[in-house]
């Protein structure tokens, strides 16, 4: 036995009465590679299979050869509950993450390797792309209770046959009948993020997120819950109407420091008075330790404000690429340190440039880097500032037209040039 399952709640659904969680432990495993299993019963009533419920997970504590650390597997959320109006076409993505960037492919649980119990592909009609983790059905057969039996893999590459580890996810689907169309389900509308959006949450700070459902049908519908699976220590107000035809939850985090540097996804669905249900949507929150840097040849600059309680310390990364074709390598390194105004610049400056067609050889280079403390009015949060990042040589092809894009994100949302 490796632990017991009981687990901290994190959210639960009035409507469809379900409560969710999550537990972590430790423990010692005698073996690299070792397969842990947990089961039980019952499945509610179902329209196929039943019964007792199986769910494996399989890792592998060796090195890799390639990352030269141990695998971390994939992980994978979603809300205990889907409902799919009948006669309508659907498609339900998997969200999946794998902090080794692996590839991560979907399945159908296997009954002969104990994955599944009683639902084995029991979700009939559906049409699972593996790559993409995503099910496509058309909801034509019985309306009803059908349960989903997924297993999660990452593979070091996309030419891999055997994955590097394996875990289930299994959750309900209900198939109801609604004289509604297809079309006028209640829907997410800005400034809602898009399914499969990543948000970066600087550290020390407070995610602020505001989700907004429009109901398609009449003004005298309402939004009754929008039920979400979330990380821990997020929390989410009462359902509010903000227009005739809209309402809004507003969801605030504040990760803790054991929570620096993980992912986490976050899912949110919405039911209105008629039982109609929005898609599900799935988000990842991506808590750093570095509120921004500055990415250029051979270097990085970054810095951060510092917590009043924070152990002053160091996060220091090395080597992350190199080329042996074209001779050149990057890394970066993050430091602390106390800056005396709000208002400051940070300059690197060295020598030499290789020769170049226009400065010639062995000049001096700049990099400067300015930035802004004071608290932002429209966020009340400092500043995170955009970041980039380039392959340190681009080869373009004489005679040939090119189109080069910098790539940029900004924590904050905001627009960036």
């Amino acid at each position: 036995t490796l632990g017991d399952m009981s687990f901290y709640c994190t959210d639960y659904s009035e409507t469809e009465d379900w409560t969710a969680g999550g537990r972590t432990y430790q423990t010692t495993i005698s073996t690299p590679e070792f397969e842990a299993t947990f089961w039980g019963g019952a499945w509610i009533s179902l329209i196929i299979g039943g019964g007792g419920w199986d769910v494996l997970v399989r890792g592998n504590l060796t090195r890799r050869e390639d990352t030269g650390q141990i695998n971390s597997s994939p992980v994978s959320v979603m809300s205990p509950i889907l409902r799919l109006q009948y006669g309508c076409r659907h498609v339900i993505r998997i969200p999946v993450e794998d902090a080794d960037g692996d590839e991560v492919r979907c399945r159908w649980a296997n009954s002969s390797l104990g994955e599944c119990g009683g639902v084995c592909e029991a979700f009939n009609g559906s049409v699972l792309n593996e790559r993409k983790c995503e099910l496509r059905y058309t909801a034509n057969d019985l309306t009803g209770w059908y349960a989903v039996a997924i297993q999660v893999e990452d593979y070091a590459s996309p030419t891999d046959v055997s994955p590097l580890s394996s875990i289930p996810l299994q959750f309900l689907v209900n198939v109801f009948d609604s004289s509604a169309s297809c079309t006028r389900v209640p829907e997410f509308v800005s400034p809602t993020r898009e399914d499969g959006s990543h948000v970066v949450i600087p550290s020390y700070t407070t995610y602020h997120e505001r989700i907004v459902v429009e109901v398609t049908s009449s003004p005298s519908v309402s939004i009754i819950e929008v039920e979400t699976v979330s990380p821990p220590g997020l929390r989410k107000s009462e359902v509010t109407r903000l227009s005739e035809l809209q309402w809004y939850i507003d969801v605030t985090w504040t990760p803790t420091k054991s929570q620096f540097g993980l992912s986490f996804i976050f899912c949110f669905k919405a039911t209105d008075s008629t039982g109609l249900s929005t898609e599900q949507r799935c988000i990842t929150l991506l808590p750093e330790g570095i509120i921004s840097s500055s990415h250029f040849r051979g270097a990085s600059i970054s810095w951060r404000p510092i917590a009043a309680d924070e152990v002053n310390g160091a996060y220091t990364h090395y080597r992350s690429g190199n080329s042996i074709i074209e001779d050149w390598t990057v890394g970066g390194r993050t430091y602390q340190t106390t800056i005396s105004t709000p208002e400051f610049e940070a300059i690197f400056s060295s020598c030499c440039w290789i020769s170049t067609l226009i400065f010639g050889s062995d000049g001096d280079w700049d990099v400067l880097v300015r930035g802004n403390l004071t608290r932002r009015e429209d966020t009340g949060q400092i500043n995170s500032s955009p970041v980039s990042a380039m392959s340190p040589i681009l080869r373009l092809q004489y005679g040939c037209r090119h189109v080069i894009r910098i790539p940029v994100e900004d924590a904050d949302g905001d627009e960036v040039r």
